[in-house]
C-alpha cells in the first residue's frame, strides 16, 4: 500500500505549493480520479497531504537541523519529499520508518535526482534514528518572543498569527485556538426539512450498515437555556466517512455537509415564511438551501459560473425548487434588487483563519497583507449589497475567520457608515445565548472559536435596517 499513492501526494503537494492550486480543490480532484483504489489508499492520501501541509513549519524546522541547506532554498521536489517522508516517520506510526525512508529515496531517483538520493536519505534516516529526541524548541512560561516560538513550532503556526491572537485573547484562549485548528472533526450533516423520524432512523442504520458512526451533534457552548434547541435534532456528525458522495442518503438529498458553525450562522437570519431573501456570495449553497426551507424565495449568487454549478448541484439534490441561482459579481450593484429583501446573507470572502482545521494550506497562504487586502474587498461588498435590504429588513454578515479587522472591526466602520444597528439574535437561534460574547460587546454579533465551542472559527452579526 502507498507507493503509487506517495507518487501522487508528491505531485498534489507541488501543485499546491507552487502552483497555487487549494488543497481542498486538489484533493478533491485526485480522489475522484481514484474511484477505483482501495478505500484505505485514499484515505492514506488525504492524510499525508492534509497532514504535510498543517505540520509544515514545525517540519521544516527539523529538516533545517539535520540539513546543510535550508529548507527554504531545496529543490521544490526534494522540499516537498523531505517534507513528506519527514510528517510520515513523526506522525504516522503505522507507516514504517524505513519505507518512508526508501519510498522517499526511489521518489527522487524516479523523479530525476538520484544524485540526491543520498542527501534526501540521510536526512529521513536521521529523523528516524532521532525521532523520539527531536530538538524541538522547549517551552519558557512568561518568556514572551520565546513562549511565541514555542506554540509556533508546536502547532506549526506563523509567529505573526499567534502574536495578532494574543492582542485579543488570553494566553490559554489562544493556545486553544490552536489546538482547535488542527483537531481532526467529524463530518457534520444537517438533515433535509420534514423528514419523518422512521425516514431518519432508517438512514442512520444504513450508516451502521456501511461503517459510519453517526450521533446526534449536541449544541456546543453549553449556553444556558438554549441547549434544547429543536434544529439541533436534525444535526450530526459522521466519523469514519472516506466518501461523501457514497453516504446513504446523499444522492437522495437527505442531507448537506455544513459546520455547525455554519448552521448557527443560518439560524441568525431568522427568515420566516415568505421571506425574499438574497445570499450574495452564496456557493456552495449551503445557507441559502437552509433559508429556502422557510423563504418564499431565495436568490443566491457568486462570481462565477463554476461557483454556481456547485450551488445549482446542491439544490438539486437537495430537491431545492425556490431558489434563482445567478453569477454574479458582488461589487457591482443590481439595481433589480435594491430594497427588495427582507433578508441578506452576507458571508463574505475572508482570511479563513477560523478554518485551517480543515484547509491547512491556509496556514502558509494567510499574511498580514492578505488581511489587509480582503478587508477591503470586504467594505466594497458590503458598501454595495446593504442596499439590497428593505428598510426594516435584516442584514447577516458572517466570516469564516478570527480576525479583528475583519469581523468586530469591519462591523463598526459598517454601522458607524451606514442606516443600520445591532440586533440581538432570534429567540429560537442558539447564538442569542452567546451574543456580545465576540471581542466587541454588541448584541448580535458572537465569535465562535476552534478549540473553545467545538466547531470553525466564525463570526456572526445580526443587523436591522433603519431607513
Amino acid at each position: 500500500m502507498g507507493k503509487n499513492v506517495r507518487t501522487i501526494a508528491l505531485s498534489l503537494l507541488l501543485k499546491i505549493g507552487e502552483e497555487g492550486v487549494f488543497c481542498h480543490i486538489a484533493l478533491r480532484e485526485a480522489l475522484a480520479e481514484m474511484a477505483h483504489f482501495d478505500v484505505r489508499d485514499r484515505a492514506f492520501l488525504r492524510r499525508l497531504v492534509s497532514g504535510t501541509l498543517e505540520r509544515q513549519l514545525a517540519l521544516d524546522f527539523i529538516i533545517d537541523h539535520y540539513a546543510d541547506m535550508p529548507v527554504a532554498r531545496m529543490r521544490p521536489l526534494i522540499r516537498y519529499l523531505l517534507r513528506m517522508g519527514a510528517y510520515q516517520i513523526i506522525h504516522m506510526e503505522q507507516i514504517p520508518d524505513r519505507a518512508a525512508c526508501d519510498e522517499a529515496v526511489k521518489l527522487a531517483r524516479s523523479r530525476g535526482f538520484a544524485s540526491l538520493a543520498g542527501f534526501v536519505n540521510a536526512i529521513l534516516r536521521s529523523i528516524a534514528r532521532e525521532k523520539d529526541a527531536l530538538p524541538w524548541p522547549q517551552r519558557l512560561e512568561g518568556a514572551g518572543q520565546s513562549l511565541v516560538h514555542f506554540l509556533s513550532i508546536h502547532y506549526a503556526m506563523p509567529e505573526w498569527l499567534i502574536e495578532k491572537w494574543l492582542q485579543v485573547y488570553d494566553g490559554a484562549t489562544v493556545e486553544a485556538i490552536l489546538a482547535g485548528s488542527q483537531a481532526m472533526r467529524p463530518l457534520t450533516v444537517c438533515l433535509a426539512a420534514g423528514l419523518g423520524e422512521a425516514r431518519i432512523e432508517g438512514w442512520l442504520a444504513d450508516l451502521a450498515t456501511a461503517g459510519v458512526t453517526a450521533r446526534s451533534c449536541s449544541f456546543p457552548f453549553g449556553a444556558e437555556g438554549v441547549t434544547s434547541w429543536p434544529g439541533m435534532a436534525n444535526v450530526y456528525q459522521l466519523s469514519d466517512v472516506h466518501d461523501v458522495a457514497a453516504l446513504p442518503g446523499f444522492a437522495e438529498g437527505l442531507f448537506m455537509v455544513m459546520d455547525v458553525a455554519s448552521i448557527l450562522a443560518g439560524t441568525a437570519a431568522g427568515v420566516e415564511e415568505g421571506d425574499r431573501v438574497v445570499d450574495v456570495c452564496a456557493a456552495p449553497g449551503g445557507k441559502a438551501i437552509y433559508a429556502a426551507a422557510r423563504a418564499g424565495k431565495v436568490i443566491a449568487r457568486d462570481i462565477s459560473a463554476a461557483k454556481c454549478r456547485l450551488i445549482e448541484e446542491n439544490a438539486a439534490r437537495m430537491g431545492v425548487g425556490n431558489i434563482e441561482i445567478v453569477a454574479h459579481d458582488a461589487t457591482v450593484l443590481d439595481p433589480s434588487l435594491v430594497a427588495w429583501a427582507d433578508v441578506v446573507i452576507a458571508d463574505l470572502p475572508c482570511s479563513g483563519l477560523g478554518v485551517m482545521a480543515r484547509k491547512p494550506d491556509i496556514r502558509q497562504r494567510a499574511t498580514a497583507a492578505r488581511v489587509e487586502a480582503v478587508c477591503e474587498l470586504q467594505r466594497r461588498i458590503l458598501a454595495v449589497v446593504w442596499q439590497y435590504v428593505r428598510p426594516g429588513g435584516v442584514l447577516v454578515y458572517s466570516t469564516c475567520t478570527i480576525s479583528r479587522e475583519e469581523n468586530e472591526g469591519m462591523m463598526g466602520w459598517f454601522v458607524a457608515n451606514h442606516p443600520f444597528r445591532y440586533e440581538g439574535f432570534p429567540a429560537d437561534s442558539p447564538l442569542r445565548g452567546m451574543q456580545g460574547q465576540g471581542t466587541g460587546d454588541s448584541p448580535g454579533e458572537v465569535q465562535l472559536l476552534p478549540g473553545v465551542h467545538g466547531c470553525d472559527g466564525f463570526y456572526v452579526c445580526r443587523l436591522r435596517r433603519g431607513c
